[in-house]
């Protein structure tokens, strides 16, 4: 895993993604929504759901 700050994501591939609700207000809302993201950035502080490759498992997904 990678330095933890807010709400991250890990994928298969080695694709990390850091301060997910961020990134994601500041695309809808520009810099109101960045601020609204690192807000809840804060308060999700240290998750990360990491994305397993395929397997027999129905759950391809974990919560840190």
């Amino acid at each position: 895993m990678f330095e933890k700050k807010g709400f991250n994501m890990e994928f298969p591939g080695g694709i990390k993604i850091k301060d997910v609700a961020t990134k994601i207000g500041g695309i809808l809302r520009g810099e109101e929504g960045s601020e609204l993201g690192r807000q809840i950035d804060e308060v999700t502080k240290n998750i990360t759901i990491k994305f397993e490759p395929n397997s027999d498992d129905k759950d391809n997904f974990k919560i840190w």
